[in-house]
């Protein structure tokens, strides 16, 4: 479990980081919808990944700031100065209580409360978060960096090599014996950072099985997960950047796109559902699938949705293409779900799949088959970090 916890202490710093200049905009105009609709991606990715890491005090703070911003959102008149304030002050202590679970330090919950009375959100008071060991931290270096890391060891190794050019056979056996190590370091620290370069695609598969489990019984449902890929090396930050998405999916499929048995058994198919996920290689890029076996988009339920936040519809939604209704899905505001839940329902969880679609330079797709099941393909390519992708040994 410490591992999924860094995995997500270190996407909430990274998000957070990015989310910085955004978040001083905001600060000087909070009526700026673009800044609202960022940080409520940002609360609303939280809020569903502690409750499926079950961290508590994470979950609490996300849900609150997440509360507030969707009345700013359905409420422009909320979008006040006092709220924006007090929402930053949660959205900055997420970010705090992130950068302590890294460095594997507490940190005091003693105000945390009062910074949601602030919204006139009431929460249970926080229970005492575990803070996981330093072993399990998480570095994270700037492309930029990574970069000048790389071009300094080449240099470092073409130096070595023409120290070897000019001194030739060098007849003092210590000479030689001291090139050869250093030679044997450089070729260490090349193979190091190339290892460094990609992770296999089983780390954005880590824990869905427990978390598939964990969620399908808390709904009461059946759902088989099959995974395969996992053995493929990608680029790093485009395996931190599906993971979140992936989440996000996982989570509408099981929430309102998988059927409870009872409903299952009225359709005439088997209790259990099917929740496909596949990682495969096709030219240079890499497609991730998340197919289910559930009922198929709600179209009926979109388009009221669609109607509440003002989109018009050109035709019935039993007509619309699979293309015209992603666009429905990633309008922020509009869900397939008919009611909220703990778990989705906001019409965010898409926006902010599209959102960082866009950050890898990706593609969403999404193919619907009433009564069948949903199949959503994320394409992303191979970034400038680790062009090459191999299959694991």
């Amino acid at each position: 479990m410490d591992d999924l916890v860094g995995d997500f202490t270190a996407d909430v710093r990274a998000t957070y980081d990015r989310l910085l200049p955004q978040l001083e905009t905001w600060e000087t105009d909070p009526s700026d919808a673009a800044c609202i609709n960022a940080a409520f991606r940002f609360a609303h990715t939280v809020h569903g990944n502690a409750g499926f890491l079950k961290l508590d005090r994470f979950g609490r703070l996300a849900a609150a700031a997440e509360e507030m911003l969707a009345l700013m959102r359905s409420e422009p008149s909320r979008a006040t100065t006092a709220n924006c304030g007090a929402v930053l002050a949660i959205i900055h202590r997420i970010g705090m209580l992130a950068k302590a679970f890294e460095e594997g330090v507490g940190f005091p919950a003693d105000d945390e409360t009062s910074l949601v009375e602030r919204l006139g959100i009431c929460v249970p008071a926080p229970r005492t978060a575990r803070v996981p060991s330093q072993g399990g931290a998480t570095i994270r270096l700037p492309a930029r960096q990574f970069e000048q890391l790389a071009t300094t060891i080449e240099q470092v190794a073409a130096a070595h090599r023409q120290l070897l050019s000019m001194l030739g056979a060098p007849q003092d056996p210590k000479i030689s014996q001291v090139i050869a190590a250093l030679g044997e370091r450089i070729l260490a620290m090349d193979r190091a950072l190339s290892q460094s370069r990609v992770q296999p695609v089983s780390r954005v598969f880590s824990g869905l099985d427990r978390i598939v489990a964990q969620t399908s019984e808390m709904l009461g449902k059946s759902v088989k997960l099959n995974l395969a890929g996992g053995d493929l090396m990608i680029d790093r930050e485009v395996v931190d950047g599906l993971r979140d998405a992936l989440l996000h999916l996982v989570r509408n499929a099981l929430d309102h796109g998988i059927e409870t048995p009872e409903a299952r058994t009225l359709a005439e198919k088997p209790i259990s559902a099917i929740l496909d996920i596949r990682a495969e290689m096709v030219g240079r890029a890499l497609h991730l699938t998340i197919a289910d076996d559930g009922a198929g988009l709600d179209r009926q339920a979109i388009a009221k949705s669609a109607r509440g936040q003002n989109v018009h519809l050109a035709c019935d939604p039993c007509h619309l293409t699979d293309l015209q209704m992603l666009g429905l899905l990633c309008t922020p505001g509009i869900s397939s779900a008919r009611q909220d839940s703990q778990l989705s329902g906001r019409g965010v969880g898409l926006d902010a799949v599209r959102a960082i679609m866009q950050r890898l330079n990706g593609q969403l797709a999404l193919e619907d088959c009433t009564g069948g099941g949903v199949t959503f393909t994320l394409t992303v390519p191979l970034r400038h970090i680790g062009a090459e992708t191999v299959h694991a040994a």
